[in-house]
């Protein structure tokens, strides 16, 4: 019976292990915000319509901003494929552009806020490396690799002394 109280429910998903929240609870958005400001394992969880609640996407970015990776493998194709959908994600972490739909990474737009964005994470946690410019390079569509507007973000963002790093 206290599993189908919604308070009760609603009190726990603030701080407890997503397993124990019955799976009906798994749909309800507030409940599915407090799990996923407790910890961002618990998006799996979550029922499909959830998981493309650009919302929740966000809060869980938010919340814990090093669990793009771990996020983005749960998100549906539906949202990887919404040119406004990953234009907020890719401008929190600009990493996030790998989980685009082929046909986003060759969107000009999405990249140019990729880069801005993955700049503005790495400059935000003090993380970016020469490495991480050339996997955002390798994560856009080779179709906009000689753009001059892509080049001159990526010099912009990622100012260096060795440009080597489209090799």
């Amino acid at each position: 019976q206290l599993r189908q109280n919604r308070q009760l429910i609603m009190e726990a998903s603030r701080n407890c292990n997503v397993e124990l929240i019955p799976e009906e609870y798994l749909s309800d958005k507030e409940i599915a915000l407090n799990l996923v400001n407790h910890t961002y394992e618990a998006f799996a969880y979550l029922a499909d319509a959830l998981r493309t609640d650009i919302d929740i996407i966000m809060t869980t970015f938010e919340k814990h901003p090093f669990s793009c990776v771990d996020v983005m493998m749960y998100v549906p194709d539906e949202v990887v494929s919404n040119k406004e959908c990953m234009m907020r994600i890719v401008s929190f972490d600009g990493f996030a552009i790998e989980f685009a739909s082929n046909e986003l990474k060759k969107d000009k737009e999405l990249a140019l806020t990729a880069i801005k964005g993955a700049a503005n994470w790495g400059y935000r946690f003090d993380s970016y490396s020469s490495n991480d410019k050339c996997f955002l390079y390798d994560s856009i569509s080779r179709e906009l690799h000689d753009d001059p507007d892509i080049q001159d973000a990526f010099s912009t963002y990622f100012p260096e002394e060795d440009e080597d790093w489209e090799d």
